[in-house]
């Protein structure tokens, strides 16, 4: 019986025989091993040798005669090849009137090739949702990260490389509209914790994954992921979250107003609770705090302030720690009561309750001035207040707790 020789190339090039890795130079031999690659991408189809020099000699270093060096190559591949008991890979690289071609029959499983294959088997009309199934997760199975991460820079490689990255993605999005047609919410979860550890940045990704938890009565973990989400897209692009993405969490909020019903919880939470530090929320939170403050605190008071960073040319990074910054000397000077939000990547806004506008205007200054002097760079910080009565009440019907 022969050997199985498997060749993968997503998160990483290696050649396996019956499961086990041979070949170990090629880490070191990048043209040979990129000779390899190339061969895969043009499968089935005749390779001219001056194609595969400018692929493998893109920058001009192949020497005085790369065609010469080409076959030298191809010649020590091969011995190699035979040498680790894969005479397959040997097989596998056909001459032919002076081109070379990939044998697709000539026994060597590629994972680049198969996953190709099931996205083609799944843009096919009139299949069953069972059928779409199966394939996604065959595919889903074989992408373990980017195609061929070690010459991502490659310009041959990286055009494949992406348009692998949206397949992968296409068919993960196909599955999750598959699962929430049969409210399989636990396996849409797992699938898109596993499709965040490819693409920890695609917003859609969070957004579902929040949803998902919803559906299956996990609110709090809903609003950590949501958080969490929020904090990710700050982080690497400096945008608040998508209106989608909001949409998902007025739905959480929502949903744990719905759960508030449940009477001897909630007495059990408010016991347990206690409120020994300012809060330091998602802008939408925010409001949701002052319409519920508005109606609840005693005093008829609120004022609002809002800071701005300065240094509009600042790198992401010192802006990061610019804003950390800040976060960390406003919530060492605010009251429990009081609660910051992140209103976009460079302002923020404090909502004091019971606070006349000329103490929010002291707070402010030496929120401000301890900016100024701790900062990462000279920034600068500004800020604005304003003072507001509560607003009269909506005329809503008290609910009396018996």
């Amino acid at each position: 019986m022969q050997n199985s020789i498997r060749i993968t190339m997503f998160g990483g090039f290696r050649i396996e025989l019956d499961g086990m890795p041979i070949m170990p130079s090629l880490r070191q031999a990048a043209k040979t091993r990129a000779l390899i690659e190339y061969l895969i991408f043009r499968a089935g189809m005749p390779v001219s040798q001056d194609e595969l020099v400018e692929a493998l000699w893109e920058h001009g270093s192949g020497g005085a005669n790369p065609h010469s060096a080409l076959r030298t190559m191809l010649h020590r591949l091969r011995t190699l090849a035979e040498e680790s008991g894969a005479p397959q890979l040997k097989k596998a690289i056909i001459t032919e009137r002076g081109a070379y071609r990939w044998d697709t029959e000539a026994g060597c499983a590629v994972d680049l090739l198969q996953f190709e294959a099931l996205g083609e088997k799944l843009a096919s009309p009139g299949l069953t949702n069972r059928e779409k199934e199966q394939f996604i997760k065959e595919m889903l199975a074989i992408y373990r990260g980017p195609l061929l991460p070690e010459s991502a820079e490659t310009r041959w490689i990286s055009q494949r490389s992406i348009s692998c990255h949206d397949l992968y993605m296409d068919a993960v999005f196909s599955y999750l509209e598959l699962l929430k047609l049969e409210q399989r919410y636990g396996e849409v979860c797992e699938v898109c914790r596993s499709a965040m550890n490819i693409d920890l940045f695609d917003e859609r990704l969070h957004t579902e994954l929040v949803n998902a938890l919803m559906h299956s009565g996990k609110n709090r973990e809903a609003l950590a992921q949501y958080y969490a989400a929020s904090d990710t897209m700050m982080r690497r692009f400096g945008a608040a979250p998508s209106e989608k993405a909001r949409e998902a969490f007025r739905d959480i909020a929502r949903a744990d107003l719905r759960a508030a019903e449940e009477l001897d919880e909630v007495c059990r939470e408010l016991q347990q609770a206690e409120c020994r530090q300012p809060l330091f929320c998602d802008y939408q939170l925010l409001l949701a705090v002052y319409r519920e403050q508005s109606r609840m605190i005693g005093g008829d008071t609120f004022s609002v302030c809002s800071f701005s960073i300065g240094g509009s040319e600042t790198d992401a990074f010192r802006l990061e720690e610019a804003r950390r910054c800040f976060e960390q000397i406003a919530l060492g000077l605010l009251r429990p009561s009081d609660t910051l939000a992140r209103y976009d990547t460079r302002r923020y806004v404090a909502l004091l309750a019971n606070r006349s506008p000329s103490e929010a205007e002291q707070l402010a200054a030496e929120v401000a001035e301890q900016f100024t002097k701790k900062a990462p760079l000279p920034l600068g910080l500004k800020f604005r207040v304003r003072g507001f009565d509560r607003p009269e009440p909506s005329g809503e019907t008290a609910i009396k707790a018996e």
